[in-house]
């Protein structure tokens, strides 16, 4: 089968996040945690604020009650969910990290200025005090009782179970157990994650570019957040409809989604 999007990606014609623009656009760089478990014992941004070009520097606490991250069994239909009967346990999760990270790269806090050079700058002042907490790093090691946890609230590190079972089992007159290992996989898109806001203080509404190939899934996700808490309260936050431009069915194409990217993420929440 012929590829038919090679055309316009080899010359020149894609469109992603980036090159989009705005009227009075602001570019937002995050602070990721350099740990893969700690308890953040301080954060002080006042050396962030105070540089040139920055107008918003934001830590876990500054947005504690604000913007809280859906479900993730959002994304399992009950349907599913009532047969199958999964052990599922989510721990609380944050657009920045409120007491805890849990994982090297977790999102602390956010730049916001006139260019991505002032908002990068600004990260490199932030001063984040850190009490490393114990971690498990091996995947089995981390499932087996007495590990540590990477959330304390949590009973166990297992977030998601399930057992599928064809036919009668116990009858089988040969059965076969195995233990499969899997190479770790990353997926590297062409682009980054990144998405562009655009509110409408006229209408209330929120234009949301961002590189998803989930637009309605994500738009009904960012419609019940903005909706919930004090994110009514914030200035300039959207009471009307929300609109996601994504790929798929949108006009307005923003990168390639090769399927590293197909869900709700705290960078869009931020």
């Amino acid at each position: 089968m012929l590829r038919r999007e090679d055309a316009r990606l080899l010359t020149g014609g894609g469109q992603y996040v980036s090159d989009l623009n705005a009227p009075g656009l602001l570019v937002a760089a995050i602070l990721r945690s350099p740990h893969a478990h700690a308890r953040i014992r301080s954060a002080d941004l006042s050396a962030a604020r105070a540089c040139p070009g920055v107008l918003l520097a934001l830590s876990g606490g500054d947005l504690a009650e604000v913007l809280p991250l859906p479900d993730a069994s959002a994304n399992s239909t009950q349907r599913w969910l009532s047969r199958v009967k999964p052990r599922l346990q989510y721990p609380r999760q944050r657009a920045l990290a409120l007491d805890e990270v849990h994982y090297v790269g977790q999102p602390e806090a956010v730049a916001v200025a006139h260019d991505r050079y002032a908002a990068e700058d600004a990260l490199d002042v932030m001063e984040i005090e850190y009490e490393p907490l114990p971690a498990a790093f091996d995947l089995l090691e981390s499932a087996a009782p007495g590990a540590a946890l990477a959330h304390e609230e949590l009973s166990d590190n297992l977030l998601f179970e399930f057992r599928l079972q064809k036919g009668e089992a116990p009858e089988a007159p040969h059965r076969l157990k195995r233990r499969f290992r899997s190479r770790r996989n990353a997926a590297v898109p062409m682009e980054g994650r990144g998405a562009l806001a655009i509110p409408d203080v006229r209408t209330g509404a929120l234009t949301l570019y961002s590189g998803c190939q989930q637009p309605h899934l994500l738009r009904r996700w960012e419609k019940r957040r903005l909706s919930r808490g004090r994110a009514g309260d914030l200035p300039g936050s959207p009471a009307g409809p929300a609109r996601e431009v994504g790929r798929g069915p949108a006009r307005e194409p923003t990168g390639y989604e090769p399927g590293a990217r197909p869900d709700c993420r705290r960078y869009r929440c931020v």
